[in-house]
């Protein structure tokens, strides 16, 4: 594959091109920057956190002039396109094969996004939002506002990105992101003209047909979906929140980081059910259209719409009934999703508060075997699970003794975790007890081929799939 290349910048004020790296040197630059770089990144994050923790405004121009005097500065890229001398749109000679799009607010969380279509994100420069680039053939100047709609609608972030930073000509300054999310096989969109775009009939909910410059009178507005309830929490502007005895109550809708082989009905009815109870106002076509979304990219196999639509109406009917229950993950510490901590640096600081609690490492090892069990794999959390587990990896390699020993300290929590999940211990025990049977009912797939973004929006939006399916295949849905 032909490698990426990308136009440098001195800075933000310089339009003349500076020169031509590839990518992965861009990546190399967010992900280890020189010190005195890195050193300006942390001082205008620690300035923009400033800016928006006062109220007063002569301090607040304050400080904004000095968040610019540092970050305008700073050398910069042009993802879009290649610029022949002079940055302008005249001077466009074509595209990197990449779409840039910013994204300011606060409250966006990147893992919320189907990363199967990411091919890269990285904290900005401010820290608070967040750069997105994905993969773009044949970006052109006449359809890159059609090309770049339809995608942040396909992404689902149409509400939430940055306007003004949707420009063919758009410069990026140089960030600093040692977590920096990278997918070299992310999907590929193809360009999207005006006409083509104004032709497809369905969007997700809510979307703006561009041409029309109206909202769908049909779906309404499109709302911004919750993916976790962080909202619920009052962090008091610190980095984190932690209850080490009965553990914080956190409800998240999450995608695997690994496409799934089986369990896939499980995985969706859970991810729906969260998905409603953290949005009871959202529209049953909104949910339906975001669950279809994912449904594509968890599995090389996804479920059929038929499945898919009969979970989301089930999920509604718990609703309506005032019986829907969240699948409730129990953590001991949570972060702030506004703080500028590393994920390093948020593991260091897990253990530090672990140790105060945990008297000693061992009970310390304990807890983080327990603390993403998988119930449905593991079973039970018992002693003699915990220590096997354990000697999966030297680093939390315990004996059973060591195991005994520590278990008082922490049997009402394990209790608590077993009580959650005793529907996943049920499932592997019925598991084990049927060799050779895989979770998921194989005449039940759907193969999905090689398509191209339009094509993929169609299908799921497909209505009347060509099987249909009983009732007994949606027996797994009331799993409480």
């Amino acid at each position: 594959m032909q490698a990426i290349k990308i136009n440098t910048y001195v800075n933000t004020f310089t339009p003349n091109v500076a020169g031509t790296i590839t990518i992965e040197q861009c990546f190399k630059n967010i992900q280890s920057p020189s010190e005195d770089h890195k050193a300006k990144i942390i001082e205008a994050r620690k300035l923009k956190l400033q800016f928006f923790s006062t109220k007063n405004e002569v301090i607040k121009a304050a400080i904004k002039k000095e968040y610019e005097k540092i970050k305008l500065p700073l050398p910069s890229v042009s993802y879009n396109g290649i610029f022949n001398s002079y940055r302008e749109n005249k001077n466009y000679t074509c595209g990197t094969g990449l779409l840039y799009i910013d994204v300011d607010s606060t409250g966006f969380i990147p893992e919320t996004l189907d990363r199967n279509k990411i091919f890269s994100y990285y904290k900005s420069v401010g820290g608070l939002g967040y750069s997105i680039l994905v993969k773009v053939n044949d970006l052109t100047i006449e359809n890159f506002n059609s090309t770049y709609q339809y995608v942040v609608n396909d992404l689902g972030i149409e509400n939430i990105y940055d306007v003004d930073a949707k420009k063919i000509s758009q410069q990026s300054i140089i960030s600093f992101d040692p977590n920096i999310f990278i997918n070299n096989n992310s999907f590929v969109y193809s360009s999207i003209n005006e006409e083509k775009l104004d032709n497809i009939e369905k969007y997700p909910t809510g979307h703006i047909n561009i041409k029309k410059g109206k909202h769908n009178v049909t779906d309404g507005v499109k709302n911004i979906l919750k993916y976790n309830n962080l909202d619920d929490f009052d962090f008091n502007g610190n980095d984190y929140i932690e209850d080490w005895y009965n553990g914080l109550q956190y409800v998240y809708c999450t995608r695997p980081f690994q496409l799934l082989t089986d369990g896939r009905k499980r995985y969706m009815i859970t991810y729906i059910r969260n998905l409603v109870w953290l949005n009871p106002t959202a529209s049953r076509c909104q949910i339906l259209n975001s669950a279809k979304f994912v449904n594509l990219s968890i599995s090389n196999e996804p479920l059929p719409n038929i499945i898919i639509e009969k979970q989301v109406d089930s999920i509604f009917k718990q609703l309506k009934d005032g019986t829907l229950e969240p699948k409730v993950k129990i953590r001991k510490i949570i972060f702030n999703p506004k703080c500028l901590l590393t994920k390093d640096e948020k593991h260091k600081v897990r253990c530090e508060r672990q140790s105060i609690y945990y008297s000693d490492v061992s009970t310390g090892k304990i807890y983080n075997i327990i603390e993403d069990w998988n119930f449905e794999f593991n079973g039970k959390i018992t002693i003699a699970t915990v220590t096997d587990i354990s000697k999966l990896d030297a680093e939390t390699k315990l004996n059973k003794k060591t195991v005994e020993k520590r278990w008082g300290k922490i049997k009402e929590y394990i209790k608590s975790l077993n009580e959650a999940s005793k529907d996943e211990i049920k499932r592997f025990k019925d598991l084990k007890s049927k060799t050779g049977k895989s979770p998921d009912d194989e005449d039940l797939t759907q193969l999905m081929t090689d398509m191209d973004v339009v094509t993929i929006t169609e299908q799921s939006m497909i209505e009347s799939p060509e099987y249909i399916y009983d009732d007994e295949d949606l027996e797994f849905i009331n799993l409480h």
